[in-house]
Formats: C-alpha cells, structure tokens, sequence
C-alpha cells in the first residue's frame, strides 16, 4: 500500500530551519504559500503615521563561569526567553556575552539579573 502525504506540510520551526527541511518538502509535494502583500489601511487626512521602531540598545556583559558551549548554550536560552530580548550572541573565550534589547521593555539590569539567576557572575561592560 503506498503512503500518501498531504499537499501542505506544516513543519514546526525547528524543523524549517533545518537544511534537510528543503528535500522533505520537496519529497512530500508541499508547496508554500504565495507571497502576498496586503496594502497598508489608509491613513485619515491630516494625520501622519506614527513610528513604531523601538529603541534598541546593545548590552555587553562580562560573564564569569562562562567557559564551554554548554554554557554559551544555557544563557542564550535563557536570554532568549526575556521579554524585550531581541539577540543574544556570545563568546566563550573572551566570556562575554552581547544583547540586543528593546529598551522600552527591559533593562541591561534585567538582563543581568536573568544570568545570575541561572548561577553565573556577570557585570555590564560599558
């Protein structure tokens, strides 16, 4: 009996992200969605669109205990997770951690203290 798979695959992100993603739609006869663009509301007369970018702001840390991928690994989880944490990059041999945040909804504090949370010394470089 041969299998039937349906036309539109739903893979979750993990999986999209993943180089083989590409074949298993390929392979499952999955075709994505066009691309639409819906057309901005118009604005009333008189009043000009008002900007939504927030402000961002980079946040370095040096992060004492920080010494493996692992570690690396956890505080990027854990970052990630923070409201108004938009990237999170780090480097095990300098043992620093870099954070790009919405300051409009975090705090270079706040995200100190999500690390010594997890049990690791950090102190904001300027």
């Amino acid at each position: 009996m041969a299998m039937t798979f349906p036309k539109r695959l739903r893979l979750p992100p993990y999986l999209a992200a993943a180089a083989g993603a590409a074949l298993l739609a390929l392979a499952c006869d999955a075709r994505p969605a066009p691309d639409r663009v819906d057309p901005a509301p118009a604005m009333p007369a008189g009043r000009a669109p008002v900007a939504s970018t927030p402000a961002r702001a980079e946040v370095r840390l040096s992060v004492d205990g920080l010494t493996c991928e692992g570690c690396a690994w956890q505080i990027r989880e854990k970052l990630e997770a923070q409201p108004g944490v938009e990237a999170v990059s780090t480097s095990v041999s300098d043992k620093l951690v870099a954070v790009t945040i919405d300051a409009g909804r975090t705090t270079p504090e706040q995200v100190r203290a999500a690390l010594v949370s997890i049990g690791y010394e950090a102190a904001v470089v300027p």
